[in-house]
């Protein structure tokens, strides 16, 4: 037998079992005529319908390192996330992810019809400053400047006994031996962290010991600490 197929969108097949591709959603009229050796003809026609596909779309988000990021999708009944190590809930409409370094997911969404349709998610990841502040050591009573580079604002503690001079630079006169921790956050937003440790030296205890003495004599003079 020969065998005609009409697709009802421009495409037309002698196959025996012909493969179509439907690049629209809609209802389609396949028409078969089957025509034997002898001329003999019968035609059996069948409909299809073709779904469109989800409109699957998803979201992004920026971090800082460490920190966790949110992405969700919309316009399916099921989604799949990939790649899926640093995702909370690969399975789930919503998850949360803590990548390393800045990456793209793709999510799968199915609808009803199961039929599948995908979108990618990006979480760019921020690195945090490098924070170095300066330390140093000084006499009980006096005073020392610290300052700070490595990110755009700072913040200082403990504010006891310092004197903000501008944002990176601090003045300090504590009484004891002192650790002052500087937090410096990046035109990201992202946190880093430095300590200055400031030494105060103890000032030694003098004393003199004196006496008595008669006008044009010697008198012995002694200090100590």
């Amino acid at each position: 037998s020969n065998y005609q197929w009409d697709f009802d969108n421009n495409n037309t097949s002698q196959l025996v079992n012909p493969s179509i591709n439907y690049i629209q959603s809609g209802n389609y009229s396949i028409n078969l005529t089957s025509t034997s050796e002898f001329g003999c003809a019968s035609t059996h026609q069948d409909n299809i319908s073709i779904f469109p596909l989800p409109n699957v779309t998803s979201t992004n988000d920026i971090i800082c390192l460490g920190q966790s990021g949110n992405i969700s999708s919309q316009g399916a009944i099921s989604y799949s996330w990939s790649p899926s190590s640093t995702l909370e809930s690969p399975n789930s409409q919503t998850t949360s992810a803590t990548p390393l370094i800045t990456t793209t997911y793709t999510v799968t969404g199915t609808d009803i019809n199961g039929c599948i349709n995908t979108s990618q998610s990006i979480i760019i990841v921020n690195n945090s400053p490098q924070i170095n502040s300066t330390s140093g050591s000084i006499c009980e009573g006096d005073s020392i400047v610290l300052s700070v580079s490595g990110a755009s604002t700072y913040t200082w503690s403990p504010l006891s006994n310092l004197t903000i001079i501008n944002d990176s630079t601090v003045v300090v006169n504590p009484n004891i031996s002192t650790y002052y921790i500087v937090s410096g956050t990046n035109v990201n937003g992202c946190i880093g962290y430095d300590t200055s440790w400031v030494n105060v030296i103890q000032r030694p205890n003098i004393s003199v010991t004196n006496g008595s003495m008669c006008e044009g004599g010697l008198s012995q003079l002694t200090a100590s600490g």
